[in-house]
């Protein structure tokens, strides 16, 4: 049993979804459109209250990687000598100064916030 407030309503769950490396916000919409995934959740996700996607862009540069979507490449939806957008986690294997690393995972981190503080409140990332 769950108890709910006099007026009580369901929403769209909203979700701030993070792309992948070597992609961009715009890919990542393209990809979620052409899988059905937009319009299915937003009709009958978050246990049928639906879900909404806010695409936020990664703060960093990224170069293109036309084997991973030899699909959209093929489609026209992906420029193979284009330039995209990653997210900055602290890694070792990028050979990155150890200030330089914690300046991308920071400015990653405050990306997310802005984000939040702006466009939110969120229900998941």
């Amino acid at each position: 049993v769950v108890l709910l407030p006099p007026g009580w309503q369901r929403r769209p769950c909203r979700v701030l979804f993070l792309h992948g490396a070597r992609a961009d916000a715009a890919v990542t919409a393209q990809a979620l459109e052409a899988m059905g995934w937009l319009e299915g959740l937003a009709q009958g996700g978050a246990a049928r209250g639906g879900a909404e996607f806010a695409l936020l862009e990664a703060p960093h540069e990224d170069v293109a990687d036309p084997a991973l979507f030899a699909g959209f490449v093929r489609l026209g939806h992906y420029d193979p000598s284009g330039t995209y957008r990653q997210w900055s986690v602290p890694r070792a294997e990028l050979g990155l100064p150890a200030s330089e690393e914690q300046q991308r995972w920071h400015r990653s981190l405050e990306a997310i916030r802005e984000a939040w503080r702006t466009s939110g409140p969120f229900d998941g990332l």
